[in-house]
């Protein structure tokens, strides 16, 4: 009994003994955020990610007891971004609070920037945009697509080479067209094979019947061969 007295006795003089510093602001209206009316009900101010947290009131204030050290203090918010501020509170200084926005890409941790005053007056800074925006028609934005880009060389080559080969001279002419004569056999041997035509042409019934009459058909044995060539001989 006395064990769990003491217990007891030593949680509440340690909870005495911890002392909390209250943080309080408001949330203030802006171009990003004309009325506060506009603020979602679930907005809450979270210090350290939740550690510490409470809601935002009607008007846009908020007040919430933190501890000595330092904290990161942010608004969470579904429609608006707001900035995101250090805290160092400190136990018998004389500014027991300060606050100092936190800069992107700044370890927050050096207590650098510009401090804020204390009770915190925030603002939104943007609103949350989750979609993009459909791209309307862009006539410039078509015709410098690759593919608009090579459909416009194949018409223009399509045009220009008849005239360049009227230019040119019967020799020249006669060179091109052995040249496009040798490209196309090549073209012509790299061509896959017909594989559909193979099939069908082995699966039709005069295939398998002539494949199955040279298989059935006996081998000659070269003793009948050679009467055979013998028997062939004129007599002389």
């Amino acid at each position: 009994m006395r064990s769990l007295f003491a217990l007891v006795a030593s949680s509440c003089f340690a909870a005495c003994a911890t002392v909390a510093f209250r943080v309080q602001g408001q949330i203030y209206a802006n171009e990003v955020l004309p009325d506060l009316t506009g603020l979602n009900p679930s907005t809450r101010i979270l210090v350290d990610g939740g550690a510490y947290a409470t809601w935002v009131r009607q008007d846009g204030q908020f007040e919430l007891d933190v501890p000595p050290g330092n904290w990161l203090l942010e608004v969470e918010s579904k429609d608006y971004v707001f900035t995101k501020y250090q805290l160092v509170i400190r136990d018998g200084d004389r500014e027991t609070v300060k606050a100092l926005p936190i800069i992107p890409g700044e370890s927050w941790t050096q207590e650098q920037g510009k401090v804020v005053r204390h009770p915190l007056q925030v603002q939104a800074m943007g609103k949350m945009d989750f979609f993009t925006p459909r791209e309307g028609f862009n006539i410039i934005g078509m015709f410098t697509s690759p593919y608009m880009l090579m459909m416009g060389v194949t018409v223009l080559l399509m045009f220009v080479m008849p005239k360049l080969q009227a230019s040119m001279d019967p020799e020249s002419q006669k060179e091109w067209e052995e040249e496009k004569g040798k490209l196309q056999t090549q073209m012509n041997s790299l061509q896959a094979p017909d594989v559909a035509a193979s099939l069908a042409k082995w699966m039709s019934p005069g295939a398998a019947a002539s494949s199955s009459t040279a298989t059935s058909a006996p081998a000659a044995s070269p003793a009948a061969t050679k009467a055979k060539s013998k028997k062939k001989k004129p007599k002389s």
